[in-house]
């Protein structure tokens, strides 16, 4: 009879982790997958996003590449969180300044 148990409770444990791990991997891919209410964005590595593209020590350069590459407003994954870089005045200005009622908490 013990063996019975530990079957089912074998079966149980491994039915459970296959459906946490499909629900994990449907997430990633979702979250993965480009939403097209944001604006343009670099091609991220799994996990680590964009961050090793990021110049560290200057930081301003790199966006600064990304705006003449992608425009103006560039979305950029770093690690888990998500950034959208504003490289124009005009923007930035039309966006926090015009619309701050919009977008503020």
């Amino acid at each position: 009879m013990v063996p019975a148990v530990h079957d089912h409770f074998a079966m149980l444990a491994g039915i459970s982790l296959s459906f946490v791990a499909v629900t994990a991997l449907g997430r990633f891919i979702k979250k993965r997958q480009h939403n097209p209410f944001l604006p343009p964005d670099l091609v991220p590595l799994p996990l680590l996003g964009d961050v090793l593209s990021v110049n560290s020590q200057e930081p301003w350069l790199t966006y600064t590449e990304w705006g003449a590459a992608y425009g103006d407003l560039v979305f950029v994954r770093i690690l888990d969180q998500e950034i959208v870089v504003v490289n124009s005045e005009h923007i930035a200005e039309a966006l926090l300044d015009k619309r701050s009622r919009i977008y503020s908490d």
